[in-house]
């Protein structure tokens, strides 16, 4: 069968465009990850060799799932080289880790490592003046990496009430660079960064480019000024690269990320060609319509209408709903409905702005016994049971990872912050893990706790080359400290360690572990609402970032009141823009339902107000429904001069 077969005009120009640049502009349903698969398919047939053929994505799962999808057309795309920025980034940072001057890999930081290492920096300069927290000033440092902004322009713009302490915080910046390179640490941002100096190196650029034939990039929009210097050096001026995304749905400013890094691509390689994909083939043409309508507000530098290629059925809903509860109460309603009806609840999903909302929805699907699994959570490495386990992975390969030694020390009774920091200072100063050790051994002894615990749950992980072994041999010896410090939901807790270990046995080194789990670290969280496992696939509730590329039959939208949809935290001209486009994303979910949820009393019993978006809905959307009120608010006043003795009853006097 060929490759172009079953595919319409627009990504049959996407698959077949060969040489120079190219922008695919992608509207959601409309097929790119099947256009990206099939050139790489196509590519393969006409003798490239799948190493040459690099692939980028935003994240892990979409590589997955077009790496599978690609062996499926050709077998030979199981050595197509891909993985995300970050992930394909730090295997070549690595591997090149002598140009750095080291002598072994980097060792990654996750963001609560790199507060800690901000707070440290701090230190010397606050004197005074009206500090941020660390984290704060880690997002500065880190939006300005990202942007190849200035600090003081960055906070110009995001943080104008800390303009005074620019000067302050590139000193910090500057404290922490040294601080990272000084221990073979590597943060998030860092692999961006590192991995440009290696392509703008004259000798080392032209390696590495000489290793690619064909880079393809998806997700775009969701890149940064970094990215799209990285993108740059990878094929100089006019090489083959093809870039895929919707600039509508570019929705991590905080990242950098923003709709305009498509159109700058095109700017920056002349003769780049432009291939719409206008035909959805995921929702209903009543669905698309309000998606059209949310697209034509935006300005996202590339003009494209979207088609429906699916029969018409239901226009968008609107429910009234008397406040949050009755909200939960009316998304539980009609996933039980439909199900009555002869539906599935798991072709459902709940999209929601924060997770205090889907705590709500969760709680109601609880009581109700209806099976959930909840996305974009806690991620993996900042459970606090979680990420002791990784700290501990952390320090068995680096021993100047502060950050992991003051987390582990602080677990233990009698230590406070300052011994913390004493202790810490020893141990990375030692010249073997195992002289690191013995200096646990002794401090524990002087301080009469428990330090002798730690070593031995070191020594535990080290002891063997397995990584789940050695995870689990320092989970045997660390489960009375963590047992009595999480005493009443360390069941739990302890499940959460077993899927760790499952992700662990993947991987052949523990650097190549830590590394996966550091920059992909989330982990749904199934809940089945039950006493008893659930044979039904659940009903999914995800915030709308985490739902992006997905889709689901009928979508629930809770919250379309002003200061939810839009966010009442949207301030900024560039802020609100980006609400839209969550908006666009949130909307563009669904197939065949879409209902969106309007409660008049927010959490607090205050009067919601109208969002503003309902100009650009109302079109679009059916008359609005209102949902039953739960049977906990029904009744009311009751008017009469009559009294009751409240304490005399009570006391039994009256």
């Amino acid at each position: 069968m060929s490759i172009l077969q079953g595919l319409n005009p627009q990504q049959t120009a996407a698959v077949a465009h060969r040489h120079g640049p190219a922008v695919v502009i992608a509207g959601p349903g409309a097929g790119k990850t099947r256009v990206l698969t099939a050139r790489a398919a196509a590519l393969l047939q006409e003798g490239v060799r799948p190493e040459r053929i690099l692939l980028l994505t935003f994240t892990r799962a979409a590589a997955n799932t077009m790496m599978a999808r690609a062996r499926s057309a050709d077998e030979r795309a199981e050595f197509l080289t891909a993985g995300t920025f970050h992930s394909w980034g730090i295997r070549i940072i690595n591997a090149n880790a002598h140009v750095f001057g080291l002598e072994k890999e980097f060792t990654m930081l996750d963001q609560e490592d790199v507060a800690e290492l901000v707070k440290r920096a701090m230190e010397p300069l606050k004197g005074e003046k009206n500090w941020p927290r660390a984290a704060t000033v880690g997002k500065m440092i880190s939006y300005a990496t990202n942007t190849r902004l200035p600090i003081a322009e960055v906070i110009q713009r995001r943080y104008p009430d800390y303009i005074e302490l620019a000067e302050e915080i590139e000193q910090v910046r500057d404290a922490l660079v040294g601080m990272k390179i000084d221990r073979g640490l590597i943060d998030y941002d860092d692999v961006l960064t590192y991995l440009a100096m290696l392509l703008e190196h004259d000798e080392i650029g032209r390696k590495i480019r000489e290793q690619y034939d064909h880079v393809m990039v998806d997700e775009y929009q969701d890149t940064n000024e970094l990215q799209l210097q990285i993108v740059h050096g990878l094929v100089g001026n006019g090489g083959n690269v093809t870039i895929v995304g919707d600039p509508g749905q570019s929705v991590y400013a905080f990242r950098g990320g923003a709709p305009a890094t498509m159109a700058r691509f095109r700017d920056s390689f002349p003769g780049t060609k432009v291939i719409p994909l206008e035909t959805n083939y995921r929702s209903t043409p009543e669905i698309i319509e309000l998606v059209n309508a949310i697209d034509g507000r935006m300005d996202i530098g590339f003009e494209r209408t979207l088609r429906a290629g699916r029969p018409s059925g239901k226009k968008p809903v609107i429910v009234d709903v008397t406040d949050n509860a009755a909200e939960a109460a009316a998304i539980a309603d009609a996933i039980l409905a439909d199900k009555a009806n002869g539906g599935e609840i798991k072709d459902h999903a709940v999209l929601v702005r924060s997770t205090a909302a889907a705590r709500r929805i969760e709680t109601e699907f609880i009581s109700r016994n209806i099976p959930h699994t909840v996305k974009g959570g806690v991620r993996i490495d900042e459970a606090a049971h979680i990420k002791d386990l990784l700290s501990i992975g952390r320090i068995s390969i680096n021993m100047g990872h502060q950050p992991a030694w003051l987390r582990m020390l602080s677990r233990f009774r009698r230590i406070g912050a300052k011994a913390a920091e004493a202790i810490s200072e020893r141990v990375m100063t030692a010249f073997s893990l195992d002289e690191a050790c013995m200096i646990l051994r002794e401090e524990g002894q002087k301080r009469k706790t428990e330090l002798a615990t730690l070593a031995d749950a070191i020594e535990a992980l080290s002891g063997t080359t397995l990584v789940a072994e050695g995870l689990d041999n320092a989970i045997t010896v660390m489960r009375p400290i963590w047992a009595s410090i999480w005493d009443e939901d360390w069941a739990s807790r302890e499940r959460d360690l077993e899927a760790v270990l499952l992700i662990a046995e993947e991987h052949p080194t523990m650097e190549s572990f830590l590394t996966t789990i550091t920059l992909d670290g989330s982990m749904d969280r199934d809940r089945s609402g039950s006493r008893e496992k659930s044979e039904e696939d659940p009903v999914t509730i995800s915030t709308i970032h985490s739902a992006k590329g997905l889709e689901w039959k009928h979508v629930h939208l809770p919250g379309f009141v002003q200061g939810g949809m839009p966010s009442l935290f949207a301030q900024t001209d560039d802020d609100r823009d980006e609400e839209l486009r969550i908006a666009y994303v949130a909307v563009s979910r669904a197939e065949k339902t879409l209902t969106l949820y309007r409660p008049r009393f927010n959490g607090q019993g205050n009067l919601t107000s109208p969002s503003e978006y309902e100009v650009v809905f109302k079109p679009y959307v059916e008359q609005e429904a209102r949902a039953r009120r739960p049977q906990d608010t029904t009744g009311g006043r009751v008017e009469t001069s009559a009294r009751i003795d409240l304490r005399a009853r009570m006391l039994g006097k009256g």
